[in-house]
């Protein structure tokens, strides 16, 4: 009974969404909830200048992750990025803004204003990991991790898995309905347990 070896997997997405301007006067940005100013960091080293805005999403369109970063090319690049802080989220909603955020300004699960992004946090309320990208002693990137992205390999490998069995399933049920004898019952029975017992062993 043949079993497909690999399934298509939806898998995460990541889309830059809109753009904003960090001051030269002042060059900062708050890492906060939405609503609650003064839930996490505040990074008062940031690039100025025209910065991106970056959502990681899940395969079912869940928000994992919110980035922004310089966009400046003379910068040059910085690939480490640095856990610094964790970020409370009390109101579901969080923000990375040039100005301390006391309103939501949500029109959808993500918002791009002047001032920053509005997001939906991935798990809703709690805290959040805050990691920060650092070049020449200046801010080059912030991001707020919501989901973990070895949440999202598990989840793909769950789905994978459930598949096999719903497509192996179906075929011993149609195998078994086009024949009359007890006996072919049977063996079909049984090979489909053996792919069974070997699926999960593999999976385990």
């Amino acid at each position: 009974m043949p079993v497909p070896d690999k399934l298509p997997l939806r898998k995460h997405t990541v889309r830059t969404i809109g753009h904003f301007m960090v001051p030269k006067k002042e060059p900062k940005l708050y890492v906060s909830d939405a609503i609650i100013a003064g839930t996490g960091p505040t990074i008062t080293n940031a690039h100025s200048g025209k910065w991106s805005v970056r959502v990681t999403l899940t395969y079912d369109e869940s928000i994992a992750m919110i980035e922004v970063t310089a966009t400046d090319k003379k910068i040059g690049t910085a690939d480490k990025w640095i856990d610094i802080a964790t970020v409370g989220i009390d109101s579901g909603t969080a923000a990375i803004t040039t100005i301390p955020s006391t309103r939501s300004d949500l029109k959808k699960s993500i918002t791009v204003t002047a001032n920053g992004v509005t997001s939906m946090s991935g798990f809703g309320d709690g805290g959040y990991k805050v990691e920060t990208l650092t070049k020449n002693k200046k801010t080059i990137g912030v991001r707020i991790e919501f989901i973990n992205p070895t949440d999202w390999d598990e989840n793909q490998e769950s789905r994978q898995f459930a598949k096999k069995m719903r497509t192996l399933y179906k075929l011993s049920r149609k195998l078994r309905k086009k024949t009359t004898t007890a006996k072919t019952k049977r063996k079909i029975d049984k090979e489909y347990g053996d792919i069974l017992k070997t699926l999960i062993k593999k999976t385990s």
